[in-house]
């Protein structure tokens, strides 16, 4: 008759052994996902930024991120009254379109940085300079302050002509 030999034990833990071996990953998963709150802060309204209470160059610079990322509904919004007389919400989104199809253009988009050149009370001007390499020009775009805040009323250079 062949022996068969047994199959070797296992070694036996110790209890500390298996707390260690399924306490320490256990405790780490959970105080990765459970860490206690920290110290709640209330934000004052008198440091929130809305279109109502943004500076005209947070506004001209928050118009060029809505043109990255093609967000056209929003554009529209950012035009002075004066601006929209005679151009109709489709037609502004059309002029965009046709040129954001521009690849020059969505290249040099992300690298456009606006610099104020002047403001009071009532009216504004930045510059929107153009990305260090290649010879493109800045932009020169007027804002106006409207009851809802600042709106841009003229663009000389830009995706469009206002």
């Amino acid at each position: 008759m062949p022996m068969t030999k047994a199959p070797p034990s296992l070694p036996r833990l110790n209890w500390w052994q298996l707390v260690f071996i399924v306490g320490v990953p256990l405790f780490l998963v959970t105080g990765t996902c459970y860490r206690a709150p920290g110290p709640k802060t209330v934000a004052s309204s008198s440091h929130l930024v809305t279109l109502e209470t943004a500076a005209p160059e947070v506004v001209a610079q928050s118009f060029l991120q809505i043109l990255r990322m093609e967000n056209l509904k929003l554009s529209y919004g950012y035009l002075s009254a004066e601006a929209k007389k005679g151009l109709s919400e489709g037609a502004f989104q059309k002029q965009l379109l046709d040129r954001l199809e521009d690849q020059d253009l969505q290249w040099e988009l992300p690298y456009r940085q606006v610099l104020p050149r002047m403001a009071d009370g009532k009216q504004a001007r930045v510059e929107v300079l153009p990305p260090e390499q290649g010879n493109r020009p800045t932009w020169q775009w007027e804002l106006v302050k409207e009851s809802s805040g600042w709106k841009i009323n003229r663009m000389h250079g830009g995706p469009v002509e206002l």
